[in-house]
Order: structure tokens, then sequence, then C-alpha cells
């Protein structure tokens, strides 16, 4: 039985408690009456356990920790340990639907993102003038944004090195540099080649399959590369 109705025209929200109901009708209103009380600090919402929730990124309080022997992941969010803990049992239980696609992931999130592949959707267009350029990824909207502020966050923390970039990854793949780190090796049996990059990688295994992938496309021209 869900004898609270919202009275708004159209939707049909109906739940057992009068509290859901009071809560449900502040995304009609817009009413946010719970409120950060961090100095400096104007998030607001509609539900106190939200503003609980909140109140962690000001304190780095993280109650919500994983159980699995040796791991020490702890987290703000219940949501975030349930996400976590897939990564030890290997569970999930989100699979895509399109006809003959066996994708999965462990979060609806990583589900909707792959979606767009099937899609072509790409729901986050560049602001910048003159550039056309969309994506399907918030996070790949923000890496390129870059390119056009010059912004480069990532910034390497070995003394007297002044390298920075516009990409997390790129950063990793530069501290190899510094650690002599060669995560990278040649599967060939006798061979003992390693490296800090996957594309070097890439190149050096057609030296062992005699891969060409790159013809040229001058006509009549046979060579390969």
């Amino acid at each position: 039985e869900k004898p609270y109705a919202c009275t708004l025209p159209g939707c049909e929200y109906a739940c057992s408690q009068s509290a859901n109901l009071t809560t449900h009708m502040r995304t009609h209103t817009g009413e946010k009456p719970y409120i950060c009380t961090q100095p400096g600090c104007e998030y607001a919402c509609s539900m106190s356990a939200n503003l609980t929730t909140h109140m962690r990124t000001h304190t780095g309080e993280k109650p919500y920790i994983c159980t699995q022997p040796g791991c020490e992941y702890a987290c703000s969010m219940s949501a975030n340990l349930t996400t976590h803990m897939r990564t030890h049992t290997g569970e999930k239980p989100f699979p895509c639907m399109f006809p003959g696609c066996e994708y999965v992931c462990t979060t609806s999130g990583h589900l909707k993102t792959h979606k767009l592949t099937h899609t072509g959707e790409k729901p986050f267009p560049c602001t910048f003038p003159g550039c056309g350029k969309a994506f399907s990824q918030s996070q790949s909207l923000k890496v390129h944004m870059r390119t056009h502020t010059g912004e480069k966050p990532y910034s390497c923390t070995k003394p007297g090195c002044e390298y920075a970039c516009s990409v997390s990854a790129s950063l990793k793949v530069h501290m190899r540099a510094h650690t002599g780190e060669k995560p990278y090796s040649c599967t060939k049996p006798g061979c003992e080649y390693a490296c800090s990059v996957s594309a070097s990688l890439k190149v050096h295994m057609r030296a062992h399959t005699g891969e060409k992938p790159f013809p040229c496309e001058h006509e009549g021209c046979d060579a390969a590369f």
C-alpha cells in the first residue's frame, strides 16, 4: 500500500511514508533545506543523508572500510564500498543489452558510458569558440579543454624536474624515466625486451610477427612499414 501520492499533475509518484513524499516534493519545488555549515561552502541539498555524506568531504571521515584481508580501502559512501568490493569478487552485474555485445561492468555509470559506443552519441560538446568537437564522456571533455587553456595540473615530483602534463596517464609514464620501471615485457620466448610504454611494446612485437600495418598511400607502391 502506498497511500501518500504526489499531487503534481502528471507525476505518478506514490509511497508508504509521508516523510518520503515530503522529500520527493522537493524534486518539484527545488527546495534544499539542508545547508553545509562549513565557512565558505555553499553546498545545500534536499535530504539530510546527503548532507551527512557531504560533510565527510570536510572532515575526511571514511567510515566504510573494506573487509578484505590486506586491503586498506576506505570511503565516505556505502555505495562506493559496494562498487569497490567487486574488484575483489570479480562481480560485474551490469551487462550491455545490445545484441551480440558481451560487455559487462561493475557500475551503472560505466555501462551508461559504454552504451554511447553503440549509439554514437556524444553529449559533451566543447564550448570553446570555433571548436566543434564533442565527447561521449565528461572526463574526456575535461581533458580536451586543457588543449585550449594550456592547463597542466599533473606535475613531476622529482626534485629539479619541471615536467608537467594535462593527463595523469602521461605523468605515470614520465615517472618511469626516473624510476627505470619497464612494466611491458615481450612474451616471445628468449626475448628479454621490456619498455615503459605499451605502444613501444606493440611496435617491438611487429619485429617478431613481421606485421607492417602502415602501407604506402602512393598509387602503385606496394611498400608497407
